[in-house]
């Protein structure tokens, strides 16, 4: 596995590509603030074993900010586009989890040459950012401005109408009283103001094939039905994409190729949906749809 690593000043991107033989298609996979962590390397793996190269996209840093999804400048992924069209590259998509496929959809409305995109467990709004780091007793909260920015401009974003500390306490507060993970009251909340239409993702914009993935029992937030909605938008919006919306009635907030989320005999997905209720109480059914999603996504790829 090559790793391609391009410093900050350079204005490009970073990442970590991951060839497979000659092949000229590549996914860009979205997963979390480094390319070459463990995830970014087993969906790489499984790609590979398609016949498609990945290149495992580091989320965008600038060291004068502190950590979270805020502000991300999204030609940082244009020209990471641009890098794999320079070396030979023909056809591009894109496969983003949880933030990772709000990044997806958003990017893949602006850049006409992804032809091939994978939203798993996305929102189809922008929000409003977060940090991360330590403030005041706090590891998250947020920022008060746009999870994206084109082009120097900020992307219209709907607010979660909390103060920083109200927003760190309802997840702290949600994760605590339900055992697991959560923060889907976050987003109820900010939703009990109507949504402008300018803060939806325009994904009647993406070009070429467009899977919505989610799960119902998702407990971050509520995956099914933003993915119902964006399919709901797409059947009364003319679009270019052959969209399918697929939902699963379990698998958490960690949907990943059954294959690709073992490492010899060890399922790490198995494990990691244990940090959900329902992936504790229904990991068989959570299995059985990672393994329908490994089916569907190896003939998406076989087709592309």
């Amino acid at each position: 596995m090559k790793k391609i690593h391009t410093k900050l000043e350079t204005n490009d991107f970073e990442g970590w590509f991951f060839p497979s033989g000659e092949s000229d298609r590549c996914v860009i996979t979205l997963v979390d603030s480094e390319g070459n962590n463990i995830v970014n390397k087993v969906l790489a793996r499984w790609f590979g074993k398609h016949g498609c190269c990945s290149l495992g996209l580091g989320k965008w840093q600038d060291h004068t900010q502190r950590d979270g999804l805020h502000e991300w400048p999204l030609e940082y992924l244009g020209r990471a586009i641009d890098w794999l069209k320079a070396r030979g590259i023909k056809k591009i998509g894109v496969y983003g989890i949880s933030f990772g496929g709000n990044i997806a959809l958003m990017a893949a409305s602006l850049y006409p040459d992804i032809s091939l995109t994978v939203a798993c467990e996305a929102i189809d709004i922008v929000m409003e950012g977060f940090e991360e780091g330590k403030k005041e007793g706090m590891s998250e909260w947020c920022c008060g401005k746009s999870a994206f920015t084109f082009r120097g401009e900020a992307l219209p974003y709907l607010p979660y109408e909390l103060t920083e500390h109200q927003y760190y306490n309802r997840i702290v507060k949600s994760c605590k009283k339900h055992h697991e993970l959560r923060s889907r009251e976050l987003f109820q909340h900010a939703e009990k103001q109507e949504v402008p239409e300018n803060c939806f993702i325009p994904i009647e914009r993406i070009h070429g094939r467009l899977l919505i993935i989610a799960a119902a029992d998702d407990s971050m937030w509520e995956s099914e039905k933003y993915a119902m909605r964006m399919d709901q938008r797409l059947a009364s919006l003319p679009h270019p994409s052959e969209a399918e919306a697929v939902i699963y009635p379990y698998g958490t907030h960690l949907l990943l190729p059954y294959s690709a989320g073992r490492i010899g005999p060890l399922d790490i997905a198995a494990l990691a949906v244990k940090l959900f209720r329902s992936g504790r109480k229904n990991g068989k059914e959570c299995k059985e749809s990672r393994k329908q999603l490994d089916a569907l996504l190896a003939d998406e790829i076989r087709k592309w």
